[in-house]
């Protein structure tokens, strides 16, 4: 060895450094021969990596600090260096640098200065350092400094895939629901969060309750059909024409617009209870008994249990009983097959006693 230049030198302690660390698991002598190593040749970036690394599994965290800031500084020389490839200085910077910002949280307790270095990288690396401040944020319940960064990574959308703009619009979106921000705040995020992704329930919840802190149902059915309008009918759409049709019906009193969007929900799920039944109250109040017993029928075909059929069946045979067409023994019919699932309702033997009378039969 005594032979040999410096840098022939600093590669063979290198190599013994390793020898004993990985094979020979002997981290004193790993440690001896590092330094050697890097007492003959200060400036190589490979040795100073692995000796972070070899600093980090022995949790001599004073060290590591030490060697990660040489490390950085001389990263940072090689920028200038024409014969170096960018692309490794650059990924190099990024590793050095989230890895001082762990040790600094973990180990040295310095929320704040290792915060300090994420946001700087947010700039640059909005993928990969987003994800890292957000949790340092959460696990020290900082939760305004969550919602700025996320805030704040959303700046580079251009950047970043789909998948990624859509976890940070959830992510503040979460924050609202959780009572962290205001949720009227986040009504454009949550719209944006549905433009992107419409069958997205956090988005929705957001928006919805955005619109009903304010009481502006009218803003909210206007949002909604601003993300629908020009599409075509989609099942994907089900959840926003679900929203559309009850705020219209129960908060606007748009009978006519709940209709066109509560029977589209019908149409894709007629066993989704809460839509049949304010469905059924809306073609009530506007007297659309033609649609109403397409209704019935449609839902008399699905299974249900018998008690909900019965009555089904008497709600058809009432409609068809009194449209003035002469049907009586197709409202009949209908009573009897009700009375048939449940021998106790009342009303439909009522009805169907009452419509033998009117018809002599004795």
């Amino acid at each position: 060895a005594k032979s040999t230049d410096d840098q022939q030198k600093a590669l063979l302690f290198q190599v013994l450094a390793e020898l004993y660390q990985y094979q020979l698991n002997d981290l004193s002598k790993a440690e001896f021969f590092y330094k050697e190593s890097y007492e003959c040749h200060p400036s190589r970036l490979s040795l100073l990596v692995r000796f972070s690394q070899f600093l980090k599994k022995k949790k001599s965290f004073d060290e590591l600090l030490d060697v990660l800031e040489k490390t950085n500084e001389l990263n940072e020389k090689q920028k200038q260096l024409p014969q170096n490839d960018p692309k490794k200085i650059k990924s190099l910077s990024l590793w050095l640098q989230l890895e001082k910002s762990y040790l600094l949280a973990r180990h040295f307790h310095q929320i704040d200065e290792a915060a300090m270095i994420l946001q700087k990288l947010l700039r640059d690396y909005p993928e990969e350092s987003f994800y890292p401040l957000i949790k340092m944020f959460t696990q020290n319940q900082k939760w305004d400094l969550v919602f700025n960064a996320t805030k704040e990574s959303l700046l580079h959308h251009e950047i970043l895939s789909d998948v990624s703009v859509i976890m940070r619009l959830q992510l503040l979106c979460h924050l609202a629901l959780f009572g962290v921000r205001d949720v009227q705040e986040i009504i454009p995020y949550a719209q944006r969060l549905l433009q992107k992704d419409t069958q997205n329930s956090i988005g929705l919840q957001a928006i919805t309750l955005g619109y009903t802190q304010k009481q502006d149902y009218h803003g909210l059915v206007e949002s909604l059909l601003s993300l629908v309008k020009g599409q075509p009918h989609h099942h994907e759409y089900y959840s926003i024409y679900r929203t559309i049709g009850f705020v219209s019906k129960e908060r606007l009193n748009n009978y006519k617009l709940a209709e066109s969007y509560l029977a589209l929900c019908f149409q894709h799920s007629p066993q989704d209870n809460m839509v049949a039944q304010n469905y059924i109250e809306t073609l009530e109040y506007l007297q659309n008994f033609k649609d109403l017993v397409s209704v019935y029928e449609q839902l008399v075909a699905i299974p249900a249990n018998n008690k909900d059929k019965a009555i089904w069946y008497r709600k058809l045979g009432s409609i068809i009983e009194n449209d003035g067409k002469g049907q009586e023994e197709q409202a009949i019919s209908y009573y009897r097959q009700a009375i048939e699932l449940n021998s106790d309702d009342v009303l439909a033997l009522s009805n169907l006693g009452r419509l033998y009378h009117r018809t002599q039969r004795w």
